[in-house]
């Protein structure tokens, strides 16, 4: 693991773009790799499922049925993202989302 994020510290991005998940994140991007897009790995004695294909991701977040549970942030992941619409569920969610909907409305976005 060690070697993995000291060989994507070590490398320069050469150009702008969203492939940032070799930098980010070294240890899914070879698990990605090697496993392909969807894989399935244990975080202590609960599994987790992975995925880097944008279509299946947006499938899920789209999802309102209830199929798919959002985890809890840890501690770190709550530092980054706050207590904003990426670290909300039920109505808290659904209250920041109708709200910051508003701001992508086609006629404001012009």
């Amino acid at each position: 693991i060690r070697r993995l994020f000291a060989a994507a510290a070590e490398s320069k991005s050469t150009c702008i773009n969203h492939d940032i998940l070799h930098r980010v994140a070294p240890l899914y991007y070879e698990w990605s790799r090697k496993y392909g897009k969807t894989f399935l790995y244990w975080f202590g004695s609960k599994p987790r499922l992975a995925m880097s294909d944008p279509d299946r991701i947006k499938e899920i977040l789209m999802n309102t049925r209830g199929s798919f549970e959002k985890i809890p942030f840890n501690p770190q992941s709550k530092v980054l993202f706050g207590g904003g619409l990426v670290g909300l569920d039920g109505d808290k969610w659904a209250l920041h989302r109708r709200i910051t909907n508003q701001a992508f409305n086609m006629e404001r976005v012009k």
